[in-house]
């Protein structure tokens, strides 16, 4: 897997850091209690922080909002984090959708930071953090109509296509985790006021997905300065 930081986002959002592991061989039949029984952990532990401030009063929340407005989103549009967190203060837990995307989900909210997940078998090349180009195609996961990015939003992209608009906002659905996936890349957004903390969630996931799934994953930290990483 090869991904970069595009030199005009890294330009226009020092101290981006964008965390990435690697998991190939994942056997996701495994027992499935034991990501259940960390995802209601992690939903615990974050409804009771929620419960004394609510979801503006997390900081990762705050720091996302000013990034989304700094390449022109609309103010409706949400980080994952905030996304999730909505969903776990209202409802009281999180969605299920599958295993590993519901450990992901519970890794993002635990630590304050935006994630994704794809499957490595349906990437196209290497996976490039850029600005958008007015009207590239993008379908939605669960939606059949085909969206069209405007210019300059920052993006996920494979060489063929989008796989995430608006940073963490939306992915695709050609890319999905699905119960099939056996390889997977797993992304974790970090800019500078929002930082704190990815390396140890790095090591964490990693762990967490070895003992899950029977996987040894691989992680690197693309930045400013070391655009590139091969994994």
């Amino acid at each position: 897997m090869r991904f970069e930081i595009s030199e005009g986002v890294a330009g226009r959002f020092p101290g981006v850091r964008i965390g990435v592991v690697v998991a190939l061989g994942l056997r996701l039949n495994l027992d499935k209690g034991l990501a259940m029984a960390f995802v209601e952990r992690a939903e615990e532990e974050v409804g009771a922080r929620l419960a004394q401030g609510g979801v503006s009063a997390v900081s990762a929340v705050q720091v996302w909002r000013g990034t989304y407005r700094l390449f022109g989103a609309s103010p409706s549009k949400k980080s994952s984090l905030e996304a999730l967190l909505d969903v776990l203060a209202e409802r009281g837990r999180l969605p299920r959708i599958s295993p590993l995307v519901d450990v992901y989900n519970a890794f993002s909210v635990k630590h304050s930071f935006p994630m994704a997940a794809y499957d490595m078998d349906r990437v196209q090349g290497t996976v490039e953090l850029r600005f958008s180009r007015k009207g590239e195609e993008f379908t939605p996961i669960g939606a059949r109509q085909v969206e069209k990015t405007s210019a300059g939003e920052v993006v996920y992209a494979d060489e063929h296509k989008v796989i995430c608009r608006r940073w963490n906002n939306r992915d695709c659905d050609q890319t999905k985790i699905t119960d099939s996936t056996e390889n997977a890349v797993f992304f974790i957004d970090a800019v500078p006021e929002a930082s704190e903390g990815l390396d140890g969630l790095l090591r964490e996931l990693t762990c967490e997905v070895a003992s899950l799934w029977g996987s040894r994953p691989t992680l690197g930290v693309a930045n400013g300065e070391n655009r590139t990483i091969v994994l």
